[in-house]
């Protein structure tokens, strides 16, 4: 896709397609114009996520299912001055971790759209998660079956 030098090209979005791998993001970094990402169960790790706060200037990303990110990969997005949406999965995270993550965030950032398996809602303080959230002016969703609804 980079080598097609599209000009204007804001929005690229793979859906189920784990063969994307940190190089492909590597190459999206070639095109200035991005803005969002929806990368759905992808092979992506943190190094991704460092890319895309490094060398793009993302406003939104969307990557649920994207099982070899870590926490310390959502945290660069988080706090990315240009970030204003986050989407991820809950998957192992831990209560602290999106506290975390929340507490974190950098002001643009304003909505966090959390993918969630019926156990991760169940060991999740989502009051507490709410009242941390507020403060900072962040919307939170949940996204269970690809439905969103607000915390």
């Amino acid at each position: 896709m980079a080598q097609l030098q599209f000009t204007n090209l804001a929005c690229v979005v793979f859906t189920d397609c784990p063969l994307v791998t940190d190089k492909g993001i590597e190459s999206l970094s070639r095109i200035p114009t991005l803005e969002r990402l929806g990368l759905r169960q992808m092979s992506i790790t943190d190094a991704a996520c460092e890319t895309m706060v490094k060398k793009m200037h993302l406003r939104n990303v969307n990557m649920p299912g994207c099982t070899n990110v870590t926490v310390d990969g959502l945290l660069k997005l988080a706090q990315s001055e240009t970030m204003e949406s986050l989407g991820f999965s809950a998957g192992k995270m831990t209560q602290q971790d999106l506290i975390r993550l929340i507490s974190t965030a950098a002001p643009k950032l304003n909505r966090m759209d959390i993918e969630m398996v019926q156990s991760s809602e169940q060991r999740l303080d989502l009051p507490a998660l709410r009242r941390e959230a507020a403060p900072k002016k962040i919307q939170l969703f949940a996204v269970r079956n690809k439905h969103a609804r607000k915390l």
